[in-house]
């Protein structure tokens, strides 16, 4: 099971919390947003941390960082838990600039990290993205529990049996 840090209590925060009920590979430990009483309300109503981001980011007890910011911030806020050493499963887009999404691209690779981005209600995996002639198993849509689910039981997944990532 991975821990689950949120950051970005808005309305779409509740369909994931709900999601914890149905599986048993995901726990939510914490969450955070720009907004200080925003996370405080949404801890207390789920029975979880209320944190700053930088603290979620940097918490010991939190393996994936679950992004669910607005759009202009995917970026950042992923990025900065691929520099901490967090897993991601960001809410798409990846970011709202080529350059920034192969910025991420790299620093997931480099640091043997998953990075996911994609819709709660696509719970298939597709086929890996190429970037610059290359395939990334890091980036592919699928719903948050499969994600987890692929952290958890290792690194190898099977998209077809043609390929092995």
């Amino acid at each position: 099971m991975k821990n689950i840090g949120l950051i970005g209590c808005g309305n779409i925060a509740e369909t994931y919390f709900r999601a914890q009920d149905y599986f048993n590979n995901i726990k939510f430990v914490a969450c955070a947003d720009k907004f200080p009483e925003v996370s405080k309300k949404c801890a207390d109503q789920y029975n979880i941390k209320s944190l700053t981001v930088d603290e979620i980011i940097h918490d010991t007890n939190v393996d994936v960082i679950l992004n669910l910011t607005i759009p202009q911030a995917h970026f950042e806020i992923s990025k900065l838990a691929l520099e901490a050493g967090k897993h991601v499963y960001s809410e798409k887009p990846m970011s709202i600039k080529y350059d920034e999404a192969n910025e991420l691209v790299n620093l997931d690779k480099d640091n043997n990290l998953y990075h996911y981005y994609g819709e709660p209600y696509k719970p298939q995996l597709r086929t890996p993205r190429q970037y610059n002639g290359t395939l990334h198993n890091v980036y592919t849509e699928a719903d948050l529990t499969t994600a987890i689910t692929n952290m958890v039981d290792g690194d190898v997944i099977k998209i077809n049996s043609n390929l092995t990532l």
